[in-house]
């Protein structure tokens, strides 16, 4: 079971591990630049193969694709 728990926001998400191949975790972080914008910054950080008894926080948006769970986690 892998348990998701959104950025800014007390909702808890679960999610079943068996039909997943592995999870992607990456990064985002919002940064300021002039007038008022906002820049997104992107990483990778890895990749879990096998996914048993996950928690995260932080986790701005999420989504399954081919098996794998990607997730973006926010700093």
């Amino acid at each position: 079971m892998i348990i998701l728990e959104k950025w800014y926001k007390n909702q808890i998400e679960k999610i079943d591990d068996t039909g997943l191949k592995g999870v992607e975790l990456n990064t985002m972080m919002d940064r300021k630049v002039c007038c008022g914008k906002k820049a997104t910054k992107r990483k990778r950080l890895g990749y879990i193969h096998s996914p048993a008894d996950i928690e995260l926080t932080n986790v701005r948006e999420y989504n399954i694709e081919e098996g794998t769970l990607k997730v973006w986690i926010q700093l």
